[in-house]
């Protein structure tokens, strides 16, 4: 048996026009459809009907006594209102259904209407794309409060934050988005900044880092140390958090920076302090241990009686060397590069003397750091280094140098030893990475293919007084 066609139920529809057995027709083909129908026989009745009660469509000849249709859809259409209209006409009146269209009218039906389905479908058809027009335009207005909400979280946040995507080659382009925070720190406007890319906010010595954490893993949020440039050419610490997201064949890098300053200034009273007591430990032992034992050497040496004395005075002789080496590890002072090059130079020395581990040392240039203490602590990374290798890379060379690369000072440390994987501990890489950003240098550890390198690099005017 055949089922009937319920398309519309649940829907209330209007059917406007004046001649008596269409509107009749009409309005059976509706209801057979599962419609309710207010018939109205002139455009008068129907806008009376249309203020009175809700109707999901109002289906309307044209050619009315009195009012006409078009003039309907122009009162309708002047309520606000964006319920689907649909209008039926004979050819002879075509021009008007098209100005019906161009007014607002979702279909239009030739006469004599003897089809339902046609009638049925048109109107099925427009009240769904009103409904899809509502839906849109509520989910529209989400997403704009959406977008609302987004832009305060992202301006009011304290921290920077920069968004653009990776080319296929993995370098970044200009950057989409940045909020409040990073425009007010860095100085630079809005539309400036979207001409940029991030490596054009690094100092150069900073820039190899960041394309190596732009090239981790995806998923796997990577952070770094880093000198981030304001547009008054002064540099600022910064800790760099890189999110990689892929969508649409595109990754899409959200990176958040914190200004570091404040840590910084932290690590670096925290450095001196160690360094204040090592200076006064270095004091002690040359003022007191090398003293006493000057004077265990000076009370043997006038009169030697046997071997006995003899032995006292060597001990006391290499205590004494002993005490001193290790005074001056403890205490080194830097005037001048000579000053550096003489520390490093000892320090390799007693390395090669202790640990038979061979040495080479370059310094074609002069190293030149800001901030207090900051040849001290590019020193304290050679030692912490070597010492690295000394403890756990069962290395027979180590090399060291201090050159130029494109205007960005370069100390190197390498090794012929196991490898970073068996290298430099957890702790000994914290201090070098802390000493690093005191100086406002990048810091990298790596496999040589030979041993482990260690490299920092930084600029003159890379550290920033905090």
């Amino acid at each position: 048996m055949h089922q009937p066609d319920t398309c519309l139920k649940l829907m209330h529809v209007m059917v406007v026009e004046d001649e008596p057995t269409c509107r009749h027709a009409v309005r059976i083909f509706l209801e057979r459809a599962g419609a309710a129908v207010s018939p109205a026989a002139s455009a008068e009745e129907a806008l009376q009907l249309f203020k009175s009660r809700a109707f999901d469509a109002i289906i309307t000849d044209i050619r009315l006594d009195g009012m006409d249709g078009i003039e309907l859809l122009k009162n309708v259409r002047a309520q606000g209102s964006d319920i689907p209209v649909i209008v039926m006409t004979g050819h002879a009146s075509m021009q008007s259904a098209i100005s019906a269209l161009k007014l607002g009218a979702d279909d239009y039906l030739l006469k004599p209407i003897t089809n339902a389905g046609s009638i049925v479908r048109a109107t099925r058809n427009a009240i769904d794309r009103m409904n899809l027009r509502t839906q849109n335009a509520v989910l529209s207005s989400q997403l704009h409060e959406s977008e609302l909400s987004f832009r305060a979280i992202f301006d009011q946040t304290e921290d920077m934050i920069l968004t653009f995507t990776l080319k296929p080659d993995g370098t970044p382009s200009r950057l989409d988005q940045c909020n409040a925070m990073a425009i007010s720190t860095l100085g630079y406007s809005d539309k400036a900044l979207r001409q940029m890319t991030v490596l054009d906010l690094l100092a150069r010595s900073h820039r190899d880092a960041a394309l190596r954490a732009l090239a981790g893993p995806d998923r796997q949020p990577q952070a770094i140390d880093t000198m981030l440039v304001t547009a008054a050419g002064a540099q600022l610490p910064a800790e760099l958090h890189c999110h990689r997201l892929a969508s649409n064949d595109q990754t899409r890098v959200i990176v958040i920076a914190r200004n570091a300053a404040a840590r910084i200034d932290t690590e670096t009273h925290f450095a001196n302090a160690l360094e204040a007591e090592r200076s006064q430990l270095g004091r002690e032992l040359h003022d007191v241990v090398c003293q006493d034992l000057a004077s265990i050497h000076m009370l043997a040496s006038p009169e030697p009686k046997g071997n006995d004395m003899e032995h006292i005075r060597s001990a006391a002789a290499s205590a004494m060397d002993s005490a001193r080496s290790l005074s001056k590890g403890l205490l080194p002072v830097f005037h001048d590069s000579e000053d550096f090059r003489t520390a490093v130079e000892e320090l390799l020395r007693t390395h090669k003397e202790r640990h038979g581990i061979d040495y080479s040392f370059n310094m074609d240039c002069t190293p030149v750091t800001s901030g207090e203490n900051g040849m001290l602590h590019v020193f304290r990374i050679v030692q912490e280094a070597t010492n690295n290798t000394v403890k756990h890379a069962q290395a027979s060379m180590i090399e060291v140098s201090m050159n130029l690369e494109n205007g960005v000072q370069a100390l190197t440390v390498s090794d012929n030893g196991s490898g970073p994987s068996s290298g430099a501990s957890g702790m000994g890489t914290l201090i070098m990475n802390q000493r690093a950003r005191i100086v406002g240098a990048s810091l990298s550890i790596s496999d040589n293919g030979n041993g482990t390198t260690v490299k920092c690099c930084w600029q003159n005017g890379d550290y920033a007084e905090v």
